[in-house]
């Protein structure tokens, strides 16, 4: 995933023999695949990705600017406004399509000379001491290294391997997530209704086109998933008080269960969690990548 590959890419120009274990194929991480999510950066992680040499190597046309976002409350008439022109920034943050970024970190981390992937592999077993670390992995190798990092999800085994403990939140909701177009200009505007029930979020992208990530419980999940397309842009459309006028179904529909984790300690002898393996947020603050 991101973190891992970021954190691979920042060792990059350090003097040191870098191995990437993956347990997914060498094909699905060349060749990421659409996911639906579109990811939130801040300027401080785009800086990141400058200095890493990442950013350059991401389709820049797929890059939306984040003008503006408004919260709204149910029917309250009050709202949280934020706006880029009411400071000397040009965006709030830039949205770009996950699977881009898993792209470009994929292409800068595979031409390093000092970093090696394999894939279709996991870790079977951990163990580190003042001394050093050693890895067994699936193939039977054993591998010696100064530092292990963990960066296998939310559900990481390889934490629960090391002995630490998490914190996790079943939040019992589903995150759907669509793209559609429509009428009229969100003028790169986000919008998030928090309705009593459910949550509706609008992530603008360029042109007439926005992702629409709907929030449910989970046993209303289904029922949104298998709504024809007609009727579910009926319901987002609605959601926003018809602000963007009729909208039209252009994406396949994904869904993610949403389940927040907190692991009891970052670090141990030699070992670190990074990424979503440390703290797994709920994406409505958008800051999961960024942190």
């Amino acid at each position: 995933g991101p973190a891992g590959l970021s954190f691979a890419c920042s060792l990059i120009d350090l003097n040191l023999n870098v191995l990437v274990v993956e347990k997914s194929t060498q094909k699905s991480i060349s060749n990421p695949k659409p996911d639906g999510r579109e990811t939130a950066l801040t300027h401080n992680s785009l800086k990141i990705l400058q200095k890493l040499g990442v950013w350059d190597l991401i389709d820049q046309t797929s890059v939306s600017p984040l003008k503006e976002a408004k919260v709204f409350d149910g029917d309250s008439d009050s709202l949280l406004n934020f706006a880029a022109k009411k400071s000397s920034i040009d965006a709030l943050g830039y949205l770009v399509p996950n699977h881009l970024i898993r792209l470009a970190l994929y292409n800068k981390a595979s031409s390093s000379e000092n970093l090696t992937i394999i894939n279709e592999i996991f870790v079977e077993s951990v163990s580190t001491s003042i001394s050093g670390a050693e890895v067994i992995l699936s193939n039977g190798e054993a591998v010696n290294s100064k530092i292990v990092v963990a960066a296998d999800s939310r559900f990481s085994e390889i934490r629960r391997k090391m002995g630490i403990s998490s914190t996790m939140k079943d939040f019992s909701k589903v995150m759907i997530i669509t793209r559609v177009s429509h009428e009229k200009d969100h003028g790169q505007t986000a919008l998030e209704c928090f309705n009593y029930g459910y949550t509706l979020a609008l992530l603008p992208l360029n042109g007439n086109i926005s992702s629409v990530v709907l929030t449910v419980s989970t046993d209303k999940a289904d029922e949104m998933l298998n709504m024809d397309k007609e009727k579910f842009c009926e319901l987002a459309s609605a959601g926003f008080n018809d602000s963007l006028g009729a909208m039209k179904q252009i994406g396949e529909r994904y869904s993610y269960p949403l389940v927040g984790v907190y692991a009891q300690k970052l670090r141990a002898t030699r070992f670190a969690l990074i990424g979503d393996a440390a703290v797994g947020m709920h994406p409505v603050t958008a800051h999961g990548f960024n942190l």
